[in-house]
């Protein structure tokens, strides 16, 4: 006799759903949102490492699975996981004629070596996200390296700070700003890195160590307190039910639970139940929902482009599409101190003749010209960029007509434009202007720029 199945009415309508999808975006374009990676979105599953190493032993197999079953080779283990491992004679070494156990924890740094993970191991779908800007403080579950490459491509590997939650003085350093907080770019290993370190998450009761300094140590932690009015986004966690509970519930606070979003979470019928009664948006697919809200970043900022002033601005930001991070900064900070601001985010190439009559009408009647002047000017000195023909349409008109007074460089300040040695043909013009010195970890610009503001009332009474 075949069983009737009989399909429920689901709890959350698709309305509701699309609504907190939407709250999700209105978070990211806003910075509210903080990433939890875990190692089920870590790997790039297209890359011949992964074919090489981690296909042949099954589908969605992790850098832990892979690790595990070279060691359970290597030692002859039956073990379903490290907690067994570590618990099994025959994971020991001979030291003399004494056999000894193995050191687990160095037996995973050996093999990560000998496994050497690179950038292009990294899943394409977590840098694509990355490259969006709008995340820049990221948690990770995992104990290898790749999240932090990641994040180090993006921001660049001088900027990313790296935060392990071992550390003891973790959670006494100045990390969080009261208004601009978890704006530095950081990695943050919630359950310690393998990298350098004897300290982290292998066993159930490294596990439960974990618990243990959360509930001691962390109770204070500005990061906590910070994360709980943040969105949390997790993807490829995929720790046991409870563990995971936790880690969620320990980010959010018990007045947060709902305030965050989960794809390709441990299979586990009782947290899906779990997260659908406290109303977390959840989707199975990670790589799917990654592309679902990367598609709805890139409308956001198209609308944006079409939307922007028209006629006069006050200010008109100049900048390379990889200083965008500057650049996002910059506008959020020239927009919170109540200035019209031309941003022009979307990457349009050579761009099209009217469009740069449109650029240039902007140019010439905006009230301040903003260069953004990074290293990034000496790596692209040879290369053809719109921002130069910017420059020299803000020489030409702007500040020849207006002066010194219209005319503000945002200097990063690993970048010595005087520097002749760089030859970067960055003309006088702008040398001459006084700019601002900007610290790329901390893109504070909020006080700078109520200054831009009241030069321009001044200038323009």
């Amino acid at each position: 006799m075949k069983a009737i199945q009989i399909k429920q009415k689901p709890i959350i309508d698709i309305s509701d759903d699309e609504r907190r999808f939407n709250d999700l975006i209105d978070s990211i374009e806003n910075k509210n949102v903080l990433l939890v990676i875990g190692k089920g979105f870590e790997l790039n599953k297209d890359s011949d490492e992964y074919k090489k190493h981690f296909t042949p032993l099954g589908v969605d197999t992790d850098v832990y699975d892979y690790i595990l079953d070279n060691l359970k080779k290597e030692y002859n283990s039956e073990a379903i996981d490290f907690t067994e491992l570590n618990e099994d004679a025959n994971f020991s070494v001979l030291d003399g004629n004494i056999k000894r156990k193995k050191n687990i924890y160095k037996a995973i740094q050996e093999k990560l070596i000998e496994l050497d993970l690179e950038l292009e191991d990294v899943n394409t779908k977590l840098r694509e996200l990355l490259k969006t800007g709008c995340f820049r403080f990221v948690f990770t579950t995992s104990f290898s390296p790749l999240v932090e490459k990641a994040m180090q491509k993006q921001w660049g590997e001088e900027n990313v700070r790296i935060l392990n939650i071992f550390d003891s003085d973790v959670n006494k350093q100045d990390i969080v700003d009261s208004q601009r907080d978890l704006l530095t770019p950081t990695v943050y290993y919630l359950f310690g890195k393998a990298e350098g370190s004897n300290s982290f998450v292998v066993t159930d009761n490294d596990a439960l160590n974990i618990i243990y300094r959360w509930m001691h140590k962390m109770s204070d932690s500005k990061i906590l307190e910070a994360a709980h009015n943040k969105h949390i986004l997790a993807l490829g966690c995929v720790q046991e039910d409870w563990l995971f509970r936790f880690i969620w519930y320990a980010l959010k606070g018990e007045g947060n639970i709902s305030k965050g979003s989960v794809g390709r979470y441990a299979n586990s019928d009782s947290l899906e139940k779990y997260l659908r009664r406290n109303n977390i948006l959840q989707r199975k697919d990670a790589d799917a929902f990654v592309d679902k809200i990367i598609a709805a970043i890139n409308e956001r900022q198209k609308q944006k482009i079409f939307g922007r002033p028209r006629k006069d601005c006050d200010v008109f930001i100049s900048y390379s599409r990889r200083d965008g991070d500057v650049a996002e900064a910059v506008y959020d900070a020239l927009l919170n101190a109540g200035l019209s601001v031309w941003y022009d985010k979307q990457n349009l190439g050579g761009r099209g003749g009217d469009y740069m009559l449109e650029i240039y009408h902007a140019i010439e009647t905006c009230k301040m010209f903003i260069p953004i002047l990074t290293p990034t000017i000496s790596e692209q000195k040879a290369e053809i960029h719109p921002y130069r023909l910017e420059w020299d349409r803000a020489i030409n008109g702007l500040i020849k007509q207006k002066g010194v007074k219209c005319c503000i460089p945002v200097i990063d300040d690993k970048y010595d434009l005087y520097n002749k040695a760089y030859e970067d043909k960055i003309p006088e013009a702008i040398k001459a202007q006084d700019g601002f010195i900007f610290n790329r970890l901390t893109l504070n610009f909020y006080d700078w720029a109520e200054e831009v503001r009241r030069i321009i009332i001044e200038e323009n009474k």
